[in-house]
């Protein structure tokens, strides 16, 4: 049986690359490699409670998913001092669960009907999901709004990132841009919410989403500027100002991926990352909301954001 203890360093023949983090909630979540039958390596993911019995997993074995889950733990070092105590791992390796390597695709468990996200504009359908997200990619899985993935943190960065109000969705023209990439790119003050967003999550799956957008892909962003021209081809009498998008490349992804918990030492001083986090939490906890381009309460939110409570907003 392989159970995680603190005198226990390995996690068994054939895997490698355990991170794990505890949440506020007490929930645990750990993520490792493994192989299948055929000697393919694919990534476990899994949530655990407070009380160590696990709540659901996923398996993904996506190689690009597998390689960029190697590369950051070859990077960030694979030693791994402090296990979580009593996490019985067996049970993911197991034929009757939902993480059976049988189902190495590991589509089973989140399978569900895609759609278009529409928040003002157009989208493509997404053709991949970080696995144990449903915002993290190229489009979004989520049913609806408030519905988020295993790895909810990393989730909500995501799609806060999805709803940046300034964006140029693919093969599309805006703010005198054509984007020829085959994603959007957004505002950089957006992207850079995003990274903090990210920086503070600090797990396995928001590193590699993080690494993926701004290393892997470096995603580009924009700077809007006003560019006087004139509104006639010819005897330019009258110029008018317009927004202008400038492109910008993105800085190089770096976080910390470890194994072990803050220490308690450090426990009450809150980073501003920290800060966006719990603060993205309290604004999805808020019960007076109105979603993009909905209504409700009477009113219309024609905004491609969530308007919510004033009480939500000054805490």
């Amino acid at each position: 049986m392989l159970i995680l203890s603190k005198s226990q360093g390995v996690i068994g023949s054939g895997h490698s690359c355990l991170r794990w983090k505890t949440a506020n909630d007490g929930q645990t979540r750990i993520t490792f490699l493994g192989e299948d039958a055929a000697g393919l390596r694919v990534l476990y993911l899994s949530l655990w409670s407070e009380d160590t019995r696990l709540v659901t997993c996923q398996v993904n074995a996506n190689p690009f998913i597998t390689e960029t889950y190697r590369t950051l733990c070859n990077r960030s070092g694979n030693q791994n001092p402090h296990v979580p105590p009593n996490f019985n791992i067996s049970m993911l390796l197991a034929a009757d669960t939902a993480c059976a390597l049988a189902s190495s695709s590991a589509q089973k468990f989140t399978k569900r009907t895609r759609r278009d996200v529409t928040v003002g504009r157009t989208r493509r359908k997404r053709a991949w999901i970080f696995p144990g997200t449903l915002w993290c990619g190229t489009g979004s899985k989520a049913v609806g709004y408030d519905e988020l993935g295993m790895f909810e943190s990393a989730d909500r960065c995501c799609r806060e990132h999805d709803h940046c109000l300034h964006v140029i969705p693919s093969f599309t023209v805006n703010y005198g841009v054509f984007n020829r990439n085959l994603y959007t790119i957004s505002h950089c003050d957006c992207d850079q919410r995003f990274r903090q967003c990210l920086l503070s999550v600090n797990d396995s799956i928001s590193s590699m989403v993080g690494y993926s957008f701004f290393s892997f892909l470096q995603v580009p962003c924009f700077e809007l500027k006003q560019k006087k021209q004139c509104p006639q081809m010819y005897g330019c009498k009258v110029s008018q100002s317009d927004l202008y998008a400038v492109l910008e490349n993105p800085l190089p992804y770096t976080s910390e991926v470890t194994s072990k918990k803050v220490d308690n030492t450090d426990s009450n001083v809150l980073t501003d990352n920290q800060l966006l986090c719990e603060g993205l939490k309290y604004l999805d906890e808020c019960k007076y909301k109105i979603h993009p381009l909905k209504k409700k309460f009477d009113l219309q939110n024609k905004e491609s954001k969530t308007a919510y409570h004033c009480d939500c907003t000054n805490r």
